[in-house]
């Protein structure tokens, strides 16, 4: 090969190992990444528990919660006009 190949083929090996550099790096970052994610799917799934605990306590306390046999014989507007009374302000 003559000598004005040589340059081009270092070019090209230089850029290659530039590319093969950054792929290495990238494949760490994922692995790292990769490593959290777990603990990070534990910790919502608690928060999300947690949270519809406290929905629940909170539609049980205000009775929100109706099931089929609970409206049986009551009107819609009759549901739930005991639990909580409401104040309307005037405007």
């Amino acid at each position: 090969m003559p000598d004005t190949d040589d340059g081009a083929i270092n070019v090209v090996l230089r850029y290659l190992r530039a590319i093969e550099r950054k792929v290495d790096r990238l494949i760490d970052n994922n692995q790292d990444v990769l490593a959290r994610v777990p603990a990070l799917e534990a910790s919502l799934a608690l928060v999300l528990d947690r949270m519809e605990t406290r929905l629940d306590r909170i539609e049980r306390r205000f009775q929100l919660k109706h099931g089929p046999a609970d409206l049986r014989g009551k009107r819609r507007t009759d549901v739930g006009a005991t639990s909580v009374p409401v104040r309307v302000q005037p405007l």
